[in-house]
Formats: structure tokens, C-alpha cells, sequence
């Protein structure tokens, strides 16, 4: 484990072997003190549940009395919402099954030579390759034939027996949904034999509900534990599931309807999964408890969800990869709004909400929402149809932080679709340099204090001590925010005023503000200011700055060198940026 750059109260380099044990075990009970008892209660249960419990019968029959309790094939069961001949489902960001035996996931390619040599267990390129290859979402690529979607989950069946993290709960609530929007996208009735392997696939899930992990683990047990249920037609279990479902809609979404785990690419991803239930549950007559219920429950959730994706997404369909987020793994907005409205979901733009949780002032053709639940603060088309995104969010969920970042007043600028000065990422879940490193404060724009991070971060997805950003003002052309990551409170303020947005540190003490830029940018310094496509920024200090290089992600396990401007301080720094 990398243990450089993950302090938020002092240097572990620094620390004598005695005061690392103490610090190791103080950052250990840090991290665990956010637990819920819950979270508690299911980690103990699940190791000794691990090492002493009985797997389910892998013979084990569905207890229905239909050999399928839906026949795809049959007109009275065809879905009319998604199954008519003009739409499909939304595809998959990326092509990953290349053909016979052939896999590209996380930008790493692998040859099985032929689709029976497949090691469905293969983890040369680390878990999260072999969590993608079980999550079968390639069965969603527009040039997947039917014959080789067939021929892929046969095999897997005929392997399955031997497999070991294509039974974690994560990759097989992933998989449950793709195999049943496979046949149904198909027309095809689900085999007995895909049945029986689907059912088994979904009794083990049931008693493996990942508690423990809450967040979008949870909300992906639930989804496919609704949408099995409602296949296999188990009253008793949909019931649970269902509750499960509306439970976590509930405390996963912010009122405005962020995630809150508060990055934008698990948002979509979620929200994808979310539609297809949807989609399913609608399309046939009511055969379960309180389906309508669900139904109308579920349809304004999306339809919350939607609306922040709207609000987040400039006119390119890009967004601000804040947290853990990054390029070809969730589906392209323009997808997920195409979907929604195939489904007939409707949404208004955010612009139009004024609640009192997610406020909006309009000025002079622009306007600033603020969300009081500081979920993001977004300012929108300052000039030249430029789009400012702000970060005024704390670490979130406190109980389940691991797709947070040291990144406390993080803030990204983007132009006409392109993006200007950038959140560089992420390109790895892998224990190491580099994943400690995409976390750090020193990888996001905003102040670094001494090679601290506000946040304790550490491992892959673990956080100590979690800095607390608090909203000081927030007016029609100024947000001010604070956060208590460092021995002092670092405050910062953003204000537009003439076509020109000047951001103001205060920390102090010595610091360093960083910030930085797209890798197809290439900065130019004149007498300290720097010069980036059509936008200039100068500073209010002496302190000569530095620009350095940084490894930008363009997806998993693929980076590329851009530049970023490092300038040193004391007590505050002005940073002006306006267009030219």
C-alpha cells in the first residue's frame, strides 16, 4: 500500500516507525467511526457467513410453477415500450468483445483464442478486468450477434461451477439485469437451462445483499433483486426487494437528485440500470403487489435524476469528473435522455426549480444555482457560453467515502464544449501510487497545503479524518466556502463581474494553488500570466509560478501528459481569468 501523500495532519514520512503503528491504528479507528452498525453488523457476519456457511444448491429449482414466467416470445408478453422494432437499449460506451474469445476492458486487451478457452476467473489484469468480464455488459454492444450472446452465456454456465468473483454480489446483480434485457431485447424465451442458472444466480445474490458496502452496491442488489422477482414471479421476495429499492431511492438522492456519492459517472451508471427496471416493470399488465406504487415511485426518482444529469451536462454532453469518474465506462448522456424519453419520462430543467433546495437567480442571460444540501454549485454560461463548475461538496457519504477525493472547493471551466481547465480523473481502483495520487489535493484545483490532503485518504477507497466544506454566502454573482481540511481553514471565494471570473484564496500561512489544464492545452507564460485558447489568467501575487506536468486520465489505465500551473503563496492569492 502507498503510503505517501495520504496525511491530512502531518507527513507520514516524517513519523518514526513507533508513531507510524500509533498513526496507522488512529487513521483505522478514523475511518471506521463513520460506519453505520449495520455496515458493522453484516461485516461480521459476512466472514464468518464466508467461512462456515453452505453455498446454495447450484440444482436448486425456481419454486414458480411456469417453466418461464415470461415467455418473450409471446405477443401478449412482448413489452411495447422498449421492444418495438424502431428502439433498442442504449449501448454500451465502449466495444469491449472484439469477437470469438477476444475482450478490451479498461483500455487492456485480452485473447482467449476462442470463446471455449475463456477463463471467466482470469485476473492477470487485476479484479476490476474480471468484474467486467462478468458483468456480460458487452451483450449490450450494437454488433454483438445473437449467436455469439448465446454461445458467451453458455459457456458461462458451463463454467460457472468454478468461478469465484463472478459470484460477488456486485458483478452479479450486473449481470442478472444484461442477461434479461439480452432475451428480451432478442424476442427469445429465456432456455430452461439459462433459467435455472438465472434463478440460482439471483437466490445466491438474496443472501448476500451487500449491506456491509451500502452506496451503489446496495442500490445494484436492489434493482436486481426487484427485477428478478418480478421474473421469477416471488411475491415475497419482491416485496423485500421493492422495499429495499424505495429505501435506497430515498437515501441515496439528494432533493435536487444527485448521487450521493456525488460523481456524475456512477449517477449515470445507476440511472442507466434504473430505466432498464423501469422499462420491464411497465411493459406488462400489474401481476405484482403495489407494482403501480413502484412505478410511480420509480418514475419520479428518474425523473429527479434526470434533472440534475441535465442540469450537470454542458451542451457537448460532457460533465466535471469530480470524484471517481472518467471517460468509456457509463453510457453517453445523449443515450440516457434518448431512453428516458422513449420511456415517456419527462423532466424540466433544473433552471426552473426554485424550492428553496435548489435555488436559481437569472441575471443578464446567466444564472447560479446553489444547492443548500452542497451537493455541487454550478454557474453556467459566465461568458462566451462558458460553463463554471464548482465543487462545494464534503466528503459523502461519510459511511461509504470510497469514491471521494481530497478535492474540498474543487472548481472546472469549460468552453463552446471544451474543457478548459479540468478534474484530471481517474485511471486506476488498483492499491498503489497512482490511485493514492488521482485522490490527492495536489491533483485538483484547488489549495494544497504543505503535500497534505484535506482528507485523509488511504488504500483504494478508504478516508480518516473527512474535511467539512461549509457555504459562507452565495449571491447571484458570488460563492463563498470554507473547509476545515488543514490546520487552518482554507476559504475560498468566487465572483463574476465584467465578463471576468476571479477566484480568492485565504489560507494562513504558505500554501500552493493548482490548477489544471486540458492536455490538448498548451499553456503559454508572458510576464507570469498564462495564456490558454481564448481565456488569460493572471495573479495577484509576485511568487513566480511554475507550470508542471501531470498525467491526465482518458479512461482506465490510460493516461497522457498535460500541464498545470503550480504557484506558491502566503496568506491569500487572487486569480483572475477572464476571455480574450
Amino acid at each position: 500500500m502507498d503510503e505517501g501523500l495520504v496525511s491530512s495532519s502531518q507527513s507520514l514520512t516524517s513519523l518514526k516507525k513507533g508513531s507510524l503503528i500509533f498513526y496507522r491504528i488512529g487513521r483505522l479507528i478514523r475511518t471506521l467511526s463513520d460506519l453505520r452498525p449495520v455496515q458493522t453488523w453484516y461485516l461480521l457476519w459476512y466472514r464468518l457467513a464466508n467461512k462456515f456457511s453452505k453455498t446454495i444448491d447450484r440444482n436448486q429449482s425456481p419454486k414458480t410453477k411456469h417453466t418461464n414466467s415470461i415467455n418473450w416470445s409471446s405477443e401478449k408478453r412482448k413489452p411495447s415500450l422498449i421492444l418495438d422494432e424502431h428502439h433498442t437499449f442504449p449501448q454500451i460506451a465502449n466495444y469491449s468483445f472484439l469477437g470469438k474469445g477476444r475482450f478490451d476492458f479498461l483500455k487492456i486487451s485480452h485473447n482467449f483464442k476462442h470463446t471455449n478457452h475463456i477463463d471467466w476467473n482470469y485476473s492477470g489484469h487485476g479484479k476490476l478486468w474480471t468484474y467486467n468480464l462478468n458483468y456480460f455488459e458487452f451483450l449490450r454492444q450494437k454488433d454483438i450477434t445473437l449467436e455469439d450472446g448465446i454461445e458467451l452465456i453458455e459457456d458461462w454456465i458451463n463454467k460457472s461451477h468454478k468461478l469465484k468473483d463472478a459470484w460477488e454480489p456486485y458483478p452479479t446483480s450486473v449481470r442478472i439485469v444484461h442477461w434479461l434485457c439480452f432475451y428480451a431485447e432478442a424476442r427469445l424465451e429465456v432456455p430452461a437451462h439459462v433459467y435455472h442458472s438465472l434463478y440460482h444466480q439471483y437466490k445466491n445474490l438474496s443472501k448476500k445483499i451487500e449491506y456491509h458496502l451500502q452506496a451503489n452496491h446496495l442500490l445494484e442488489n436492489a434493482i436486481a433483486l426487484t427485477l428478478g422477482s418480478y421474473f421469477f414471479n416471488e411475491t415475497k421476495m419482491w416485496k423485500k426487494a421493492t422495499h429495499l429499492l424505495k429505501t435506497e431511492l430515498k437515501k441515496q438522492y439528494r432533493p435536487e437528485g444527485a448521487h450521493y456519492e456525488l460523481s456524475t459517472m456512477y449517477h449515470i451508471i445507476l440511472l442507466w440500470r434504473q430505466l432498464d427496471l423501469y422499462a420491464f416493470i411497465v411493459a406488462e399488465n400489474t401481476r405484482m403487489p403495489e407494482q403501480n406504487s413502484l412505478v410511480i415511485e420509480l418514475k419520479s426518482a428518474i425523473s429527479n435524476q434526470l434533472r440534475w444529469l441535465d442540469y450537470i451536462t454542458d451542451s457537448a454532453g460532457q460533465y466535471p469528473h469530480f470524484n471517481d469518474s472518467t471517460y468509456g465506462i457509463a453510457p453517453m448522456t445523449h443515450d440516457i435522455f434518448s431512453y428516458a424519453t422513449t420511456l415517456k419520462i419527462n423532466w424540466e430543467r433544473a433552471d426552473l426549480n426554485n424550492n428553496g433546495r435548489f435555488k436559481v437567480q437569472t441575471s443578464a442571460g446567466s444564472y447560479i444555482a446553489t444547492l443548500n444540501e452542497c451537493s455541487f454549485a454550478y454557474i453556467h454560461r459566465i461568458w462566451n457560453n462558458s460553463n463554471l463548475y464548482i465543487d462545494v461538496g464534503s466528503i459523502e457519504p461519510k459511511h461509504q467515502p470510497g469514491h471521494a477525493h481530497a478535492d474540498n472547493l474543487n472548481f472546472c471551466l469549460f468552453n463552446n464544449g471544451k474543457r478548459i481547465i479540468v478534474d484530471p480523473g481517474i485511471s486506476t481502483y488498483e492499491v498503489g501510487t497512482r490511485r493514492t495520487r488521482e485522490r490527492s489535493t495536489y491533483m485538483h484545483n484547488t489549495v494544497s497545503v504543505d503535500g497534505q490532503n484535506s482528507s485523509e485518504i488511504w488504500s483504494s477507497f478508504r478516508c480518516g479524518k473527512k474535511a467539512k466544506t461549509k457555504v459562507i454566502e452565495c449571491s447571484e454573482a458570488k460563492i463563498i466556502a470554507q473547509h476545515n481540511g488543514y490546520k487552518h481553514l482554507h476559504r475560498r471565494s468566487f465572483s463574476i463581474k465584467n465578463e471576468s471570473l476571479t477566484i480568492t484564496d485565504k489560507y494562513p500561512g504558505s500554501a500552493d494553488l493548482c490548477i489544471h489544464f486540458h492536455p490538448r492545452i498548451e499553456p503559454l507564460v508572458v510576464n507570469e500570466k498564462v495564456y490558454l485558447d481564448t481565456f488569460e489568467l493572471s495573479f495577484d501575487k509576485a511568487e513566480p509560478l511554475r507550470i508542471e506536468e501531470y498525467d491526465y486520465a482518458l479512461g482506465y489505465n490510460k493516461c497522457t501528459p498535460a500541464k498545470k500551473v503550480v504557484i506558491t503563496f502566503t496568506d491569500s492569492i487572487t486569480t483572475n481569468i477572464r476571455g480574450v
